[in-house]
C-alpha cells in the first residue's frame, strides 16, 4: 500500500505521507511516472483511438469545406456602402447573392455538428480511458465555430476591410489546425 501511495504522489504531485506519519514533498513528475500512469490508466484501445480520430477529423473536414466554400464565394468582393451591397444581393450572379445563398444553405453560423462528432468519438472511451485531447478538441472546435460565425459576419459587413476579412479567416484556419492537432493526440493516446 505504501508503494501505491508513493506512486500516486509521484504521478499527481501531491505531498507524500510515509508510513511513519512524516510529510515529504513529492518529486516532480518524470517520464517513468508518466509511462507507469499510462500503463495503469489506459487511453483506450488502438482501434477506439483510431475510430475516434476518424470521427473528429471527418468533422474538421466538414467545417473546413464549409469555410473554404464561403471563402471562394466572397473572394475579394467589397462594397462601398450598404446600398451597394443590397443591389449586389439582388443580382443572382454577384458574390453577395451567392454568399447570402451559402449562408442560408450551409448555415455556417449555427452548425453545431462538432458536438455530435464529439459525442460519437467520446463513446469510445470510459472515464478512465478518455484522452484529455478529446476535451481539448471539443473546446477548440467550439472556439472555431464561434470564429467561423465571426468571419461570416465580417465578410458580410460592407464596412469591413479586406484586412479584417483576411484576419478573421486566418483565425478560423488556426482554430482548425489546433483541432487537427487535438485529434492526432486522441489517435496517439
Amino acid at each position: 500500500m505504501t508503494g501505491c501511495v508513493l506512486f500516486l504522489g509521484l504521478v499527481f504531485g501531491s505531498q507524500l505521507v510515509s508510513p511513519f506519519g512524516v510529510v515529504t514533498p513529492s518529486t516532480p513528475i518524470n517520464e517513468t511516472a508518466v509511462s507507469l500512469t499510462l500503463a495503469l490508466f489506459p487511453t483506450g484501445s488502438p482501434a477506439d483511438r483510431e475510430a475516434a480520430f476518424a470521427v473528429l477529423t471527418a468533422n474538421i473536414a466538414h467545417y473546413r469545406s464549409i469555410f473554404e466554400q464561403g471563402q471562394a464565394i466572397i473572394g475579394q468582393a467589397q462594397h462601398v456602402n450598404g446600398e451597394e451591397a443590397v443591389v449586389a444581393m439582388a443580382d443572382t450572379d454577384s458574390a453577395a447573392a451567392r454568399f447570402q445563398y451559402y449562408r442560408k444553405n450551409s448555415d455556417p453560423e449555427f452548425d453545431m455538428s462538432f458536438l455530435d462528432a464529439f459525442r460519437q468519438a467520446d463513446r469510445r472511451f470510459t472515464a478512465d480511458s478518455e484522452p484529455r485531447a478529446i476535451r481539448d478538441w471539443v473546446d477548440d472546435m467550439s472556439f472555431m465555430r464561434d470564429d467561423l460565425s465571426r468571419w461570416v459576419h465580417v465578410a458580410v459587413d460592407y464596412h469591413s476591410s479586406q484586412a479584417d476579412v483576411d484576419a478573421a479567416a486566418e483565425t478560423v484556419g488556426q482554430d482548425l489546425t489546433k483541432a487537427q492537432a487535438d485529434a492526432r493526440a486522441v489517435q496517439q493516446g
